[in-house]
């Protein structure tokens, strides 16, 4: 079975994106559990009672309040350099048009338009982690996150 590709519509423009390969998609999911807890802990509320699904994060159904609270405590997990990291690794497999989805794409087509780019990667990362991204799994990465070391635990 090969890796799954996926198309879609996005702020009128078409994405085409292949799934992650196995290794590196584990490795991108525990980077980015570690750096978003915080932000994802925001956006359920802060007690992970309301349920949030990557849904929301692209049709930006949520209010304004928590999400710039979320992305403040994204920002404060992460340096420029490891934002732009996690950017162009998260995107890496995705194409614009026909463009490959590299930092000159991002560059030059989401200056002052990140709301579309926030979208793309979410799109991204539900077509990669479906229902792990839902939010009742949400709160398990979170809780897991917060117990995380560089090295793994047995147990």
């Amino acid at each position: 079975m090969g890796l799954k590709e996926e198309t879609r519509v996005i702020d009128g423009q078409e994405y085409t994106t292949t799934q992650f390969p196995a290794l590196f998609g584990l490795r991108l999911k525990v980077a980015l559990a570690k750096k978003l807890a915080p932000a994802l802990s925001e956006l359920l509320g802060g007690s992970g009672a309301s349920v949030l699904n990557l849904g929301d994060l692209m049709n930006l159904d949520i209010g304004v309040d928590r999400m710039g609270a979320a992305l403040a405590g994204f920002f404060a997990q992460v340096s420029e350099d490891e934002a732009e990291d996690l950017m162009l690794r998260i995107l890496q497999w995705t194409r614009r048009g026909d463009v490959l989805m590299d930092r000159d794409c991002i560059n030059t087509n989401y200056g002052g338009d990140y709301g579309s780019l926030f979208r793309v990667v979410a799109w991204v990362l539900k077509v990669n982690y479906g229902s792990l991204m839902s939010g009742a799994n949400v709160g398990s990465i979170i809780s897991l996150a917060g117990k995380s070391t560089d090295a793994p635990k047995e147990g």
